[in-house]
């Protein structure tokens, strides 16, 4: 593989010490398969929960099943999304004038 002298030195500079950069770039592409993997699974998870929802015979009738998926949906998500990403979905919630979601029991 063909790098820039600038991107080899910022990969080899990366790398852990005393990893070869050819064993450093590949397990960097492998983490990112991975990554693209778990993106593609949460999302065709959120589109079968938009139509899981969006059926109007089934509306305001979740099963515990329905929840449970909605509830460990929002964990996922918020495990992977930065603070400020987080942020940012608080805020729109809130512009669609609902309150978000904080992890905390109200009672």
């Amino acid at each position: 593989m063909r790098l820039s002298l600038e991107k080899h030195a910022l990969y080899e500079s990366a790398a852990v010490e005393g990893k070869p950069l050819s064993t450093y770039i590949r397990d960097r592409l492998a983490a990112q398969d991975d990554v693209l993997a778990t993106r593609r699974g949460l999302r065709q998870s959120i589109e079968n929960l938009t139509e899981l929802v969006g059926t109007p015979q089934r509306h305001n009738k979740d099963t515990e099943q329905d929840r449970a998926i909605q509830i460990e949906l929002l964990l996922l998500l918020r495990s992977i999304a930065s603070p400020d990403k987080a942020r940012m979905a608080q805020a729109e919630v809130l512009r669609l004038g609902l309150s978000p979601w904080t992890g905390e029991r109200r009672g």
